[in-house]
């Protein structure tokens, strides 16, 4: 899904589900002492019939070779250790907790063998009294990128994405009060410089109090404050040939009341609404909102091997277009376990979604019709299914489309194919393949 409208959408077009699940992924594992190795790695034959999002008649397709090679490294959790022979001491508080994980992902496009590329992950966490009523943590995620979302007209889409922080926990005996302060540095960095105007940082501040009243059943408050800054973009250099859309620092915010809880154990409910905004630092011909968010998420499982969602969210999004957007979407999820080897799961997703204001650099609307603000509607589904044929190895396969329809038109008379916004587009994917994983 394009990277400038729809990036921070959940369902991502090119993600393997198994490699974003930890316990997908990982088997028996490799232990020694108190860490646990998991190395693994997933072959698989896909295609893309819409390799850079383009309309109607100018798509490019290809076939897809995904080598995706990876490794976990954790201390043993609790769960774990009570699961061992030698599980004395199952029960002592843990001082610390660790867990890294590698990966590195290598595309090889059979019809654009110029975008043949390798992607990279890492996952870092350490927690100081993981047990404990006081805890610490330090995090790291990061992501290189390189599936294409736009025209073919850059030497690399690849561009680096990174989220630092720490996260402090304080509770009550028997956690009744929980409260969590939380700060993250965030960075994305694009390697052209064709690209270099959007590169920017962030600084995030989160704070969410639990109140757990019931066994199954807590009330929260949770809020966030995020300042972005475009450092790439300097306002009194428009000249610049690669500067094609209006960006400014700005500032997102959104506080949120709720509950979760089971109301039997097949059961559940998530329920939480709220106030979100942005602002825009020095920029009076962009437009801000301050909106109503929410979220409300049903989950059945009337059976160990079978789990139903159904939901409903809103929310506010960073873009490069329009430097946000709204969201409205339904949701439903549904994932089976046959025979205790056949995992089969479906997802599929309709919103609305709605940007901030979109000019060009110099202030002038993008819109062939001059419109400043652009609209979307867009359906998105996944199938995904997997075939363990022993605790080690299993077939995997998965496949979707992704349909975006707008009426924003880009004037590409005054743009270079650069700048990476799609326009209305439809898109299917496919993967067959086999992983092997410890």
């Amino acid at each position: 899904m394009s990277l400038v409208i729809c990036g921070a959408l959940p369902t991502s077009a090119g993600a393997q589900a198994w490699l974003e699940d930890r316990e997908g992924k990982e088997g028996p594992g490799f232990r020694t002492g108190n860490i646990e190795w998991h190395p693994g790695l997933g072959v698989e034959l896909g295609y893309d019939s819409n390799l850079y999002l383009s309309p109607s008649g100018q798509h490019v397709d290809s076939m897809i070779l995904r080598i995706a090679p990876h490794l976990d490294i954790s201390t043993l959790s609790r769960e774990r250790r009570a699961s061992l022979d030698d599980s004395a001491g199952t029960d002592v508080e843990r001082k610390i907790a660790f867990r890294l994980g590698l990966a590195a992902p290598f595309y090889h496009y059979f019809h654009a063998t110029h975008r043949t590329n390798v992607a990279a992950q890492g996952d870092f966490n350490l927690t100081i009294r993981p047990d404990g009523r006081f805890s610490f943590t330090i995090h790291d995620r990061y992501r290189r990128n390189i599936r294409p979302f736009a025209f073919d007209g850059a030497g690399t889409y690849a561009y680096h994405s990174n989220v630092a922080g720490a996260l402090l926990k304080l509770a009550t005996p028997g956690e009744v009060f929980t409260a969590r302060i939380g700060f993250d540095f965030i960075f994305n960095i694009f390697e052209d410089a064709s690209f270099s105007y959007l590169n920017n940082v962030a600084s995030r501040g989160s704070f969410e109090m639990l109140w757990q009243f019931f066994p199954r059943t807590l009330l929260f408050f949770r809020s966030e404050a995020t300042h972005q800054g475009y450092y790439g973009f300097a306002p009194e250099n428009l000249h610049h040939p690669s500067y094609m859309v209006r960006l400014a620092d700005n500032t997102r915010v959104n506080a949120v009341v709720g509950m979760n809880g089971g109301f039997t154990p097949k059961l559940s409910l998530l329920a939480e609404i709220g106030y979100g905004a942005a602002y825009i630092m020095r920029a009076p011909e962009l437009s801000e909102v301050e909106t109503v968010i929410g979220r409300a998420q049903l989950t059945l499982t009337p059976r160990e091997s079978l789990t139903v969602k159904f939901g409903y969210d809103r929310g506010i999004h960073p873009s490069f277009s329009g430097l946000y957007y709204t969201l409205d979407r339904g949701l439903f999820d549904i994932e089976a376990i046959l025979a205790r080897r056949f995992l089969l799961g479906f997802t599929f997703w309709a919103g609305y979604l709605s940007s901030g204001t979109v000019l060009n650099a110099y202030g002038a609307p993008l819109d062939l019709s001059g419109r400043t603000e652009r609209t979307d509607v867009v359906v998105d589904g996944r199938l995904r299914a997997e075939y363990r044929i022993r605790d080690w190895i299993a077939i995997t396969a998965s496949g979707g489309v992704t349909w975006d329809q707008t009426g924003f038109q880009y004037n590409r008379f005054v743009i270079t194919p650069l700048l990476p916004v799609p326009s209305s587009f439809v898109k299917y994917e496919a993967f067959l393949g086999c992983r092997v994983f410890y």
